[in-house]
């Protein structure tokens, strides 16, 4: 066997032997030098420490039993081959994805390089190898927690939507394969998702703060983890949904998952200082097959079956069926986004007012006040679109922040055009706000914006009311609360809308800095045939005068129940007995103040 050097000596080179001997001795990496038959000729220090052998063991062996290597990616181990270096030349480089084995099986992440070893003259002879490695074991570990952190959630421990869409995409492919082999069976094993959403989490998260929230989640994420088998996957999505895929199950076994888990829940109880939770689920379900082109679309059906679940009354599942009439309809409200995305874009939206009617107030006293609501041309149909055509789908699809940063940037500008004859005699205009746009956080620089452009047309803030629902409010509630108190401060006014319809609690008025209180307009219909809505009624109102708010009974039909509620004390009514909702330029022909013209509705550009 030829050899370089014996051991204790250097390995020849050009260079000065005793040179070359402390030149690689000093050197940080690792340093083995083979002969041209791969044996061990020298090692320094650094490689000892790295190989956990001494160098009168090394010298002397095989490569191969001093340098085993596994791809951490491939998964497969082997010696180096060196026959790139030895035989052509080549210099080479060895990534970071190799692990070394140690012969006391201790692994460590490597990197390196091989370079050819050539002696004196001729030069172009290969005797043999320097290899040089590197310990990368600490950046390997950042690395892998980077990884780790790209797939995972940091709250719960689980998959987040990233690390999630790779399970579900691995599923639609086997799906896929069994289909085209003609192997899968209805009645065989299947995966199904799960799309869940908690319910009532937006309002533990608001009324008691996100550190409650992130409790929750995590107290959610350990509950349903509990009732999975060991081949299950479960992921946070984003919020409070989570996905699930329930793998070689069958629809029977994934409804009766569905079942214990919608009951484990509605057991739990979320306990944060004074103030106790029952926290349900909403589902969706679809089994994995081959009808789905991507682990999105399969998401997506899951999605959909979730919000039909929500809306049915949550607390329960809805499989996905692609022809179902929910699903049909489901289509049905997407062609109109492509709608409302138009008349965004085209000014296709009309404003149209209400008027609301002090109930107190002689004839020639009365103020004007009006709420302002919005319409659409349907240009399929050269008809002006119902609200609850595509309000409904403009909240489910993320677009009422926009629809309502419209309304209120077209009102307060309408608003001023009109003649100060007219603008003197309004009490209030009033513009919804949605709950999605409450959450939208450019929502108050916006706002103070457009109240700020009203400046010099003698339209003051105080003329401006901003309208919330009870429900919006509760689920925001410190965000609201906080945005409310700002707006006042530059002198506008608030009113809270469908007020009984929701959580019905008034500890939370002392927080929410109102000045009307809108009576939802189911109880205002019921207060002659139902003891229970009238007494509710007197409450509100009552309620409402001590913390110094005005109260508005929604849903006014007839001449009875006007006269109840002028009996009652109530401040305002509004509906169609009082006055249907009409264009802007209609109001001239209020007979209160026939001699005010008014301004037709004027186009405005949309800017930023």
């Amino acid at each position: 066997m030829s050899r370089l050097a014996s051991e204790g000596s250097e390995p020849r080179s050009s260079g000065s032997p005793s040179t070359t001997r402390r030149a690689l001795t000093a050197l940080s990496e690792a340093v083995i030098v083979v002969d041209h038959e791969e044996v061990v000729d020298f090692v320094n220090p650094a490689a000892e420490r790295l190989l956990g052998q001494s160098r009168r063991t090394l010298v002397g062996l095989p490569l191969a039993q001093v340098v085993q290597v596994t791809d951490h990616v491939m998964e497969s181990s082997a010696p180096l081959d060196l026959a790139p270096c030895l035989r052509d030349g080549l210099r080479m480089s060895l990534d970071d994805r190799l692990v070394l084995r140690r012969s006391d099986e201790v692994a460590v992440d490597i990197e390196g390089t091989v370079s050819p070893l050539r002696l004196e003259p001729p030069c172009d002879v290969v005797a043999g190898a320097v290899v040089m490695l590197r310990d990368v074991s600490d950046r390997r570990v950042a690395s892998r927690r980077l990884d780790r952190a790209a797939r995972f959630d940091q709250l719960t421990g689980l998959l987040n939507r990233k690390g999630f869409e790779r399970y579900v995409s691995e599923s639609l492919a086997t799906a896929k394969k069994d289909t085209d082999s003609a192997e899968g069976s209805a009645e065989g094993p299947l995966d199904v998702l799960f799309y869940l959403d908690l319910d009532l989490f937006q309002v533990v998260n608001d009324t008691c703060g996100h550190a409650a929230g992130d409790m929750l989640m995590q107290w959610a994420a350990s509950l349903i983890r509990e009732r999975l088998g060991d081949d299950d996957v479960l992921a946070r999505l984003g919020g409070d949904e989570f996905g699930l895929l329930a793998k070689g199950t069958s629809m029977a076994s994934a409804e009766r998952l569905s079942d214990e888990l919608h009951q484990t829940l509605r057991r739990f109880r979320f306990v944060w200082q004074d103030k106790s939770f029952i926290v349900g689920v909403s589902a969706g379900m679809v089994p994995v097959s081959g009808e789905f082109d991507s682990a999105a679309d399969l998401l997506g059906a899951a999605d959909k079956a979730c919000y039909l679940a929500k809306r049915k009354g949550r607390g329960r599942t809805q499989i996905y069926r692609k022809d179902s009439d929910e699903v049909l309809r489901h289509r049905g409200q997407m062609s109109w986004i492509v709608k409302l995305q138009s008349a965004l874009d085209e000014n296709l939206f009309e404003l149209h007012w209400q008027r609301i009617l002090p109930l107190e107030s002689s004839r020639s006293e009365r103020p004007l006040f009006f709420e302002t609501l919005i319409r659409m041309r349907d240009r399929d149909r050269d008809t002006l679109a119902r609200p609850t055509e595509f309000l409904e789908v403009a909240e489910r699809f993320g677009l009422m922040p926009a629809i309502d940063r419209w309304v209120v940037r077209h009102t307060l500008r309408n608003l001023a055009g009109q003649p100060r004859a007219l603008i003197d005699k309004i009490e209030s205009v009033s513009i919804n706000l949605s709950g999605a746009t409450l959450e939208d956080s450019g929502l108050l620089a916006f706002l103070r914006r457009e109240i700020e452009r009203l400046e010099g047309s003698g339209v003051e803030a105080s003329r401006v009311c901003f309208e919330i629902t009870e429900t919006a409010a509760v689920s925001n509630l410190r965000r609201v609360s906080e945005m409310m108190h700002e707006l006042r401060c530059l002198g506008c006014r608030w009113a809270l809308d469908d007020f009984g319809s929701g959580m019905s609690s008034y500890s939370y008025l002392r927080e929410l800095p109102v000045d009307y209180v809108k009576v939802d307009g189911e109880i205002v219909s019921e207060i002659l045939d139902s003891p229970l809505s009238w007494t509710i009624l007197q409450s509100i109102n009552e309620i409402a005068h001590v913390i110094d708010a005005r109260t508005i009974a929604e849903h006014v039909e007839s001449p009875a129940i006007l006269w109840e509620l002028k009996r009652l004390g109530v401040d305002y009514g509004q509906g169609f007995h009082i006055a249907r909702p009409e264009r802007l330029r209609a109001v001239e022909e209020l007979s209160d103040y026939p001699d005010i013209k008014v301004v037709p509705m004027l186009p405005v550009a949309v800017d930023s």
